[in-house]
């Protein structure tokens, strides 16, 4: 079982993933779990039940390098959620939902 300070650090991590996809630099959780070879079923386990002792500290990692989320943030939930230094470089998804297939029809095979 988790401290509550883990369970805190375990909720931020789940709102970031929100924020991320609110603000356009994510499609969601299952986009977020691909990228990383993280199983499915842990991380929605995970999100379903915080005190689970599934969590591990690299998917912090993956959101301070990758998405510009501030390190200070996520472990203490002070400060601002972004790391504005880094964000700089942080563009926003394209939409990726539709895609044009070669004859023109309309491809949504990367939906989720």
């Amino acid at each position: 079982m988790n401290t509550a300070d883990s369970i805190d650090i375990v909720n931020r991590f789940f709102a970031a993933i929100e924020t991320l996809h609110r603000d356009k630099y994510m499609r969601g959780l299952k986009t977020f779990s691909k990228r990383y070879g993280i199983n499915d079923r842990n991380i929605w386990l995970q999100r379903r039940e915080p005190e689970r002792n599934i969590f591990q500290p690299a998917w912090l990692a993956y959101l301070v390098r990758d998405y510009a989320v501030s390190a200070t943030w996520l472990l203490t939930g002070e400060g601002e959620f972004y790391d504005f230094e880094k964000k700089k470089d942080l563009a926003p998804q394209k939409n990726r939902n539709r895609r044009k297939s070669v004859a023109g029809d309309t491809d949504t095979s990367g939906c989720e």
